[in-house]
């Protein structure tokens, strides 16, 4: 389970930055992107994983080149810039 962290909090833990996305695709969820020392991790409903298990996860259901994969890659990508 992901645990929301305040500023204080997030800036003695493992994690290095929080986005929080509303799922496209008409799906009723809200999904968290967080960057670790090591990659980017992902709460997609009840769904935690990486970032490749993520868009292997949403390929299995969505199909190769969906909006909820190109939203996770762009917040992939913001995290990873910082």
């Amino acid at each position: 389970m992901l645990v929301l962290l305040t500023t204080a909090r997030l800036e003695q833990s493992a994690a290095r930055g929080i986005l929080q996305w509303q799922a496209p695709q008409g799906e009723k969820r809200i999904c968290y992107s967080v960057k670790h020392q090591e990659c980017v991790m992902h709460q997609l409903g009840c769904f935690w994983g990486t970032s490749d298990e993520a868009v292997e996860a949403i390929r299995k259901k969505y199909g190769n080149g969906s909006l909820y994969e190109e939203v996770l890659t762009l917040m992939t990508k913001c995290l990873e810039s910082k």
